[in-house]
């Protein structure tokens, strides 16, 4: 029985600092005094992780963190900075600069 009673009470402090925690509905919001001035470099072409990666740097974007000055894609494929473009149109920024390397870049021949 008692080891039942312990047990009963340490679910009881354990859900105590869970719920509040949930219960909090508030955005983490860290000031920044001025926003970092952002190039972004991708080698979107095979794997697609800089979506993601992206997709963060516009919400940085979105609030105040960072200003995105520009993007490039570093590798031979025109596709990677055609979609770097849609992404950037696709978050409201369609004023980006898109720079792409002149020859090989990334995954091209040696």
């Amino acid at each position: 029985m008692a080891t039942g009673k312990a047990l009963y009470i340490v679910v009881l402090v354990c859900v105590g600092l869970i719920v509040p925690a949930v219960a909090v509905d508030a955005p983490i919001v860290v000031p920044t005094a001025v926003p970092v001035k952002i190039i972004f470099d991708t080698d979107m072409i095979g794997d697609y992780d800089d979506v993601g990666a992206m997709a963060v740097l516009h919400a940085l974007a979105d609030r105040g963190e960072c200003e995105i000055l520009a993007t490039v894609s570093s590798t031979h494929s025109n596709a990677s900075a055609g979609t770097v473009e849609l992404l950037n149109a696709w978050y409201g920024r369609p004023d980006i600069p898109v720079g792409a390397v002149k020859g090989e870049g990334v995954g091209g021949g040696s």
